[in-house]
């Protein structure tokens, strides 16, 4: 009865306009629900890292792992022998031949895919969510190494934090809600 009654309320109460909708999802609807994720949140940031970690430390350790890691399409010819001036030359010549920009859009694209999929699969009791998020932060620490080692590291830093900041956001909060689904 009481879910009954607030169903009801919540169909045919007071009404408001789209515009005070709108305005209460950004300001209290959206902020609460983030507030009320915050281990799961935590969680999945803490998963990044591990994952991140463990990419590095298994690249630096033995090169064939990036292989193992990083897919030949994500890769594109960037791999632990490649030398500083082709790693250079994707950071800053690309422009001249449109592939920073189509590597930021397939970024972007695999991110999106991968924040899709951390919260959609959540629902098999967050493993596949926690695996996916792990996975993630490891194709970053093997891409990261490459990169560390030929002396590049704050550069690609630099590259990625452009539109890379926003997406890690939104995949450690896809893939928290994720978890709350499956937990």
């Amino acid at each position: 009865e009481a879910l009954c009654l607030r169903g009801y309320f919540y169909l045919y109460g007071a009404r408001r306009g789209l515009r005070q909708r709108i305005g209460d999802f950004f300001l209290h609807d959206w902020p609460h629900a983030i507030r009320d994720l915050w281990r799961e949140t935590l969680l999945s940031v803490v998963l990044t890292f591990v994952g991140f970690g463990a990419g590095y430390w298994l690249v630096a350790k033995d090169k064939g792992w990036f292989d193992a890691i990083i897919p030949p399409s994500l890769a594109g010819g960037r791999n632990p022998d490649a030398s500083v001036e082709v790693l250079r030359q994707v950071l800053y010549d690309g422009a001249d031949s449109n592939f920073l920009s189509g590597f930021a859009a397939y970024l972007f694209t695999h991110n999106v895919q991968v924040a899709i999929l951390a919260f959609a699969l959540g629902f098999a009791f967050a493993v596949p969510s926690v695996l996916l998020i792990l996975m993630n932060g490891c194709l970053l620490g093997a891409m990261f190494q490459i990169y560390v080692a030929k002396g590049l590291g704050v550069e690609l830093g630099g590259w990625l934090s452009i539109h890379g900041t926003t997406e890690m956001i939104a995949i450690a909060l896809a893939g928290a809600a994720g978890m709350r689904i499956g937990t």
